[in-house]
């Protein structure tokens, strides 16, 4: 396994030393700020006032929550170090300790962005959800421009992130809470 964290810290420094560029910085903060919890919650909150996507917005919540939670049970188990810590790292937020697998922002983001896509296939409005994939690859990518995660800790929130979406959806579908 040294292997993968040779490769998994050499991605990273690519990504966030040899590529970052000064311009884009101020973009990658505020790309990350939308994968804030509490940002995701006041977005959702009109969508919970209309009654024709309450059940809609309802879920995304349920999924996006539920990802976040089952992330804090996971970096209280894996431990990992962020990259923040390396001297040669400049973070562009103050996230230092041992909370890096997995990224937060990146697992919230994908819940939510994956329940999207469940809800909005095969409907006119199935963009939305391919949308709201792209606006989480983004907000993965910021995490590691930032300087606060690995490639691999954005991977994993990624396909944690789904695979709450994914038990959410089907407790949703099991009780018959879907939209129609």
């Amino acid at each position: 396994m040294d292997w993968l964290w040779q490769l998994d810290r050499e991605a990273y420094r690519l990504i966030h030393v040899e590529w970052r560029q000064d311009w884009l910085n101020r973009l990658m903060v505020a790309i990350t700020t939308t994968g804030l919890g509490w940002v995701q919650a006041i977005a959702l909150i009109p969508f919970l006032w209309l009654q024709t996507t309450r059940r809609a917005a309802i879920a995304v919540f349920v999924a996006g929550a539920g990802a976040g939670l089952l992330r804090i049970l996971l970096v209280r188990l894996i431990d990992r170090q962020r990259p923040s810590n390396f001297a040669w790292s400049t973070p562009l937020e103050d996230f230092f300790g041992h909370t890096s697998f997995p990224s937060g922002h990146t697992t919230t983001t994908f819940g939510i962005a994956f329940m999207l896509l469940l809800l909005c296939r095969e409907t006119s409005r199935a963009w939305v959800g391919w949308l709201a994939l792209v606006w989480a690859c983004l907000v993965a990518t910021s995490r590691i421009v930032v300087g606060v995660h690995y490639p691999t800790d954005v991977l994993g929130a990624a396909m944690l992130g789904c695979v709450a979406a994914c038990l959410s959806w089907l407790v949703f579908e099991r009780k018959g809470w879907l939209p129609a």
